[in-house]
């Protein structure tokens, strides 16, 4: 029963028996904390028949979360990334669909929407610096990334 009800049973797609291909690549800090980050907003927010693969994503990332030492201000850019997600989700929400539907709205809140990105990339980058990453996302869009 719990195999026939659990998280593989709820694909969102069917089932394809050709061979995965995965790509094995490393991320910053920065970058995997945002991920985590996105994925803990969704796992909130979607319902359970379409979070099979969510769930799946998000303990990945969670159990090597487990093992990475972060001081007390990673932990906080942290929180910081998952708020930010979570406006970030809330105005995507609504202002995508105004959008599709020409609403006059649209364009200002488009401008909220860079902000909050703008504001991921400057948190991704504190992450980064605070665990002496090596490399760091850069936005060549801001004008002002290293």
């Amino acid at each position: 029963d719990a195999s026939a009800r659990g998280a593989n049973a709820l694909r969102l797609r069917p089932h394809d028996p050709r061979p995965v291909l995965t790509v094995h690549s490393p991320l910053s800090p920065g970058d995997f904390l945002d991920r985590l980050a996105v994925l803990t907003v969704k796992r909130e927010r979607f319902p359970v028949e379409k979070r099979a693969s969510i769930e799946r994503e998000y303990r990945r990332f969670a159990d090597l979360r487990k093992l990475l030492p972060y001081s007390p201000n990673i932990e906080q850019l942290h929180a910081a990334l998952i708020d930010l997600h979570q406006r970030s989700y809330e105005l995507l929400e609504t202002l995508v669909p105004d959008a599709l539907n020409g609403a006059e709205s649209a364009p200002q809140r488009h401008v909220a929407a860079i902000q909050l990105n703008r504001m991921r990339v400057d948190l991704k980058r504190a992450v980064d610096e605070a665990c002496r990453s090596p490399y760091s996302e850069c936005k060549s869009y801001y004008g002002d990334e290293p």
